[in-house]
Order: C-alpha cells, then structure tokens, then sequence
C-alpha cells in the first residue's frame, strides 16, 4: 500500500492540486476553487498528489474547512479523514473554536466523516444568523450551493443533535407554497396562472416526497432532511419569476451509516423523484395545454434540466447521485426525460 505523507500547500504545486480537485468533482470545478492565497495541506505520494484540504480563518475564533477532496484514484487510503483532523488541529491550534464546512447532501462518506468529529448539521437561519459578521461572507456564499448543507463545529456551545430541522416536511411544503406564490406574483400573468403555478410547484415537491419514501424506506429507518443549500439563491430567483429547484430528502435516521447500502436506495429514489416531475411535465402539457405554452413548459423544463446535470456545482441534483452510482441508469432517466422535453416543445 502506499504511504503518503501531508505536506503545507505552496504555490508550485497549485496548478496540480487543480487537477485533483478536477478529478474529485468533475469539469468546471476549476472556475470557483481559489488559486491564490491558498493555506492548507496536500497528500503526496513521491510527486503523486492524492488529496488536499484548503482551510481559512475568518474571525478571531471562527475558520473553514473550505475544500476537502481526494483523488478518486487515492481512495481507500484514509486521506480523508487524515487531511480531515490535520485541518481542524491546525484550525484549533489558530484559536477557531467555530469550525464550518461544506458538506454534500447525498454523500454519505462526507456526512460520515463530519459526523464522527463533531460536526453538526445547522438550520438555514442559523446558518446565516447565527454567527459572527467575520464568517457572513463565506456563510452566504456557501448558503448558495443547491444540495449542500453548512455544518459547524463548535465548542463554545453545549452539544445538541446533529440533525436540528424541526417539522422538516412541513416546511418543506410551506417553502414550496411560498416559492410558488413568489414566481406566480412577480411573473404578472394573472390570477389563474397564480394558483395554477403556485398549485404545481406545491405539488411537484409533495410528489417527489411520496415516490421516493418507499424506496427509501426499503434501506431501513430514514428520515426527511429539509434543504438547506441553495434556498437563499431559489429565494431571491423566485422574486424574478423563476423557480430554482430545491427540495429535500430522505436519509438514513442514524447518524452514521454504511455508504455502499444508502447509495444504491438513495439513487433510486432519486430517479422516482426525477421521473416523477417528468410525469407531471406531462400531464400539465395534456391537461393545461393554454398554461404550459406560457410558462410551465419552461419552469418544468427547466427544473428538469438542472437535476439531470452531473457537473460541479449541480453535484448535489438528482442525476450526480444517479450518475456515481451506476452510469447505464443515469443514461435511462436522461433519455426518458430528454424525450419527453423534446415530444412537448
């Protein structure tokens, strides 16, 4: 097995670690991954790079963990969890008793590891509210990012469960009515499309969640975990008429769990949940023919779209988590999906 050493990233060998991170999330990951003013540490095996991790300190007690990936070719090798704990030590050592990191909604490996050090899933208010002005940037930033979540570490509070979302399909589907009254309004198209847009997005929600909890629920006890990325970005784009898709799901009720069992359950429930926005992208063309041509038909299909993208930073949609867990299903649900698109132009 190969022994790989944890080294202090330097500016010679940025360009590398940009390739790795390549590999870790796909095309297009390059265009938001800082390239400058990078601290952190890097996993080398000889001049092999194998992960790396980039950490920053925002206040006098506050940092991240910014970016934490291994090259899929390095995996089982810890590296992980070995860059995992040489950041937060040094995040620790630097003073930060407030500890935030990104973590990937339907990566179980990712909940895993944050989970088993301390890490705890925050609400979205308290993701925005709940912590010093320093750390607001960042904060925000990352409250953007559709199917990923902001989890804290923080010692200066007493412990409290890591999953803290009270009534999460409740609000769920109070979050969906509000989006949906939001796009009718400012959209300007009348009071029938306003109860018809506001129905549609209500009801897309409430579908994905009843063809997917029996699939999920063949992996054991789960529970449904409100989104908290990307909710900030739906809201603001709803007031302009647009709806950004953000919905929750179902995940395992423990805390931790085995990867390989959920990934399978987990992909499958998200090709119930995708196919079931085809099917209603159907029946609003047969059914509404008059509302679809003036707007559903792209809200929809828009909606549609933007699952169906496997590339950073859409890797929290459905098709990413269909796509990494078997390649010929994902082609299916696309071109299921892309047929229907196409019949109903």
């Amino acid at each position: 097995m190969k022994e790989y050493t944890l080294s202090p990233i330097d500016k010679s060998i940025i360009p590398s670690i940009i390739q790795v991170a390549r590999n870790a999330f796909g095309a297009g990951v390059e265009l938001f991954i800082p390239k400058k003013k990078i601290w952190g540490f890097y996993a080398h095996h000889g001049d092999e790079i194998g992960g790396a991790v980039f950490i920053k300190k925002t206040s006098i007690n506050e940092g991240f963990v910014d970016w934490i990936f291994v090259d899929p070719s390095a995996q089982g090798h810890r590296l992980g969890a070995r860059l995992m704990d040489l950041s937060t030590q040094t995040l620790q050592d630097e003073g930060c008793a407030v500890q935030f990191a990104l973590v990937n909604d339907f990566n179980t490996a990712s909940w895993n590891m944050f989970a088993k050090r301390g890490f705890k899933e925050l609400s979205v208010m308290k993701s925005i509210f709940g912590y010093k002005l320093g750390s607001l940037p960042t904060r925000l930033m990352y409250s953007l990012i559709t199917g990923y979540s902001l989890w804290v570490k923080d010692d200066t509070q007493s412990n409290k469960p890591i999953h803290p979302n009270r009534f999460p399909l409740l609000k769920t589907l109070l979050y969906s009515l509000f989006v949906g009254m939001a796009l009718s309004l400012f959209s300007l198209r009348g009071m029938e499309y306003f109860y018809v847009a506001t129905s549609m997005v209500v009801i897309a929600t409430f579908l994905r969640i009843i063809v997917s909890y029996p699939i999920a629920r063949s992996y054991g006890k789960v529970r449904f975990d409100a989104a908290q990325g990307g909710t900030v970005l739906a809201t603001l784009i709803a007031f302009l008429g647009t709806w950004w898709p953000t919905f929750g799901s179902f995940m395992p009720a423990e805390d931790l769990w085995i990867e390989k069992d959920f990934r399978k359950v987990n992909a499958w429930a998200k090709v119930a949940s995708l196919l079931s926005l085809v099917g209603l992208y159907i029946a609003s063309a047969l059914l509404l023919p008059e509302l679809f041509d003036a707007a559903l038909q792209f809200y929809l299909g828009f909606v549609i779209a933007v699952q169906l993208l496997p590339v950073f930073p859409l890797d929290g949609m459905d098709g990413a988590s269909i796509y990494k867990y078997n390649k010929l299903l994902y082609l299916a649900t696309l071109t299921v999906s892309a047929l229907a698109l196409i019949v109903f132009i």
